[in-house]
């Protein structure tokens, strides 16, 4: 994380390095699982805006999750919840979605990003539109896009590259 963070600052020192944390089960896991330190990276400051992936059907998982976050956190950086109440059919309810979004206003996150567009979603950002995101909202913490290439793959994950414009190019060696 040190390498990628210093690497692109140097580029580009207006960019920001986030990340899209995993969270399930930190609670009972060790931490850093999944080779993802975030907690140690926020206090290195190495990442510029963390997305914690707090996917869950329930408030009361949300809010431990954000609390412990938000805590981590402590204001040095944005923080952004990642709310998944689209990605299961089974809570993809608006009304659930409203709720999340207003815990994550009541705990001082800075914002939140709804995980995954899809088919089943035609009516529901209408509906949020017209309740709890009826004020227009900015983003203060819009970055540029940077450009990952890992030509030897990650950790399993399958070679190649995201490719998003205007890119940084930041090239490195996963290592055991």
């Amino acid at each position: 994380a040190k390498e990628i963070s210093e690497a692109i600052h140097r580029v580009r020192p207006d960019a920001r390095v986030s990340l899209a944390a995993r969270t399930a089960n930190w609670e009972t896991s060790r931490r850093g699982h999944d080779a993802q330190h975030w907690e140690d990276w926020v206090d290195k400051g190495y990442l510029d805006l963390l997305c914690p992936m707090d996917y869950t059907g329930s408030l009361d998982q949300l809010r431990r999750w954000l609390t412990y976050q938000a805590n981590v956190v402590d204001g040095r950086i944005p923080l952004y919840a990642g709310l998944g109440t689209t990605y299961d059919l089974k809570l993809g309810d608006a009304a659930i979605a409203s709720d999340e979004i207003m815990l994550t206003r009541e705990l001082g996150a800075d914002g939140y990003i709804i995980f995954c567009w899809n088919r089943h979603m035609e009516g529901f950002i209408p509906a949020l539109r017209t309740g709890v995101n009826k004020q227009d909202a900015a983003v203060p913490h819009r970055g540029p896009w940077v450009l990952f290439e890992f030509p030897d793959g990650v950790a399993g994950a399958p070679k190649g590259a995201f490719k998003l414009e205007p890119a940084i190019e930041v090239n490195m060696n996963a290592r055991a």
